[in-house]
């Protein structure tokens, strides 16, 4: 298999890449969870502890060390794969109360930080990060799309996929004038999309399947799946925005996956901040229940 490796959008992103991403929430206090103090009895910042050099996540860091909480906080790597040297890390820094933040962490990984008498967040659950994740990775390929000698009016686009982010993918897309196709497995989107003038083909999410692509000038996939092999590889560009690179060998795919975390590293870490203190308020209310 071929690819590029993603680099920084040659051109000065719109208003929407650069929207001001706010941190706020102020945090209720919790007995349940490690507390700095100070002589005085006054709550410590935040200590928080990094275990990759993620520039997200040290903006994420950055962030919640604002807050004169008292609280420790252990941000993994996300997604959160099994790594023997993180995971000794983690264990070795790990504190009963202390709180783990991770995304998708494998099931021993996680019996070993409850066990320890950690608190565990699970950033795959939280709706908020999830959207704003797949509106930063939206804008941002928006981005390399404006960069291209032809402008979106001038391009017929396909997106393989239609969860969080090829939808904000499609409007960002149709607002810009290009002409849209969206792959679905799904008849009810598709007939949602018909009614709404956007043209639509079915698709099985199965390897080497027939696709019709005719007209097709650039094709990016946002759908985790394995479509496209030596056999059916697509005649156009193709742009994958999926966690790996769901393609066979011999299909030539630029990967740009974990845009957030490489190129609005700032928006992506405040968003995971955001997510975190979420977290505290949730936790704090379904106490007060």
């Amino acid at each position: 298999m071929s690819s590029e490796s993603e680099a920084a959008p040659v051109i000065a992103f719109s208003a929407i890449v650069k929207r001001a991403c706010a941190l706020r929430f102020s945090l209720p206090a919790h007995s349940e969870y490690t507390l700095g103090r100070k002589p005085n009895g006054a709550l410590t910042a935040m200590t928080v502890f990094t275990y990759n050099g993620d520039a997200r996540i040290a903006a994420a860091k950055a962030a919640l060390e604002k807050k004169q909480d008292g609280r420790r906080i252990h941000i993994l790597p996300i997604p959160t794969r099994a790594d023997e040297g993180v995971e000794r890390a983690l264990l070795g820094a790990l504190q009963s109360g202390d709180l783990v933040c991770a995304y998708a962490p494998p099931p021993p990984l996680t019996e070993a930080i409850r066990a320890r008498g950690a608190h565990l967040f699970n950033a795959e659950g939280d709706e908020g990060f999830i959207g704003e994740n797949a509106t930063l990775t939206a804008e941002i390929t928006l981005g390399y799309i404006l960069s291209l000698p032809r402008a979106p009016a001038d391009l017929s686009v396909g997106i393989i996929g239609y969860g969080r982010i090829g939808q904000a993918l499609c409007r960002m897309l149709l607002f810009f004038g290009a002409r849209v196709r969206v792959f679905t497995g799904r008849k009810e989107t598709r007939a949602a999309l018909g009614e709404a003038g956007i043209e639509s083909r079915p698709i099985r999410y199965e390897a080497g399947e027939a696709i019709d692509l005719s007209g097709i000038d650039l094709l990016i996939q946002t759908a985790p799946a394995k479509v496209f092999t030596k056999e059916n590889a697509p005649p156009c560009p193709l742009w994958n925005l999926a966690a790996a690179p769901f393609v066979g060998e011999g299909v030539a795919v630029r990967q740009l996956s974990a845009l957030p975390a490489k190129v609005t590293y700032e928006s992506g870490g405040l968003a995971l901040a955001r997510a975190v203190l979420r977290f505290f308020e949730t936790e704090n209310e379904r106490k007060t229940l």
